[in-house]
């Protein structure tokens, strides 16, 4: 109810070398530790704030490694 009803969720994966993509991404998940909310733009190109409260990293082959990501939008109490 309200006026921001209606949230986005999305989910992605990035799959690349550990230190050069992988661990950027998990350190900025981390420093915003899944309630500090960032801006993203969402695949529409519609940007707005968003958390993840967390991630998955399997490890693909040798030094290549996939994150998968959740993100929802952030709406303020």
């Amino acid at each position: 109810t309200g006026i921001n009803n209606k949230n986005r969720a999305w989910t992605g994966t990035k799959t690349g070398d550990l230190e050069t993509v992988i661990k950027p991404i998990m350190d900025f998940i981390d420093e915003h530790a899944g309630v500090r909310p960032f801006l993203w733009t969402d695949p529409f190109g519609i940007e707005s704030l968003y958390t993840c409260a967390g991630y998955s990293t399997p490890q693909r082959k040798g030094n290549f490694w996939q994150i998968a990501l959740n993100f929802e939008q952030f709406t303020s109490v």
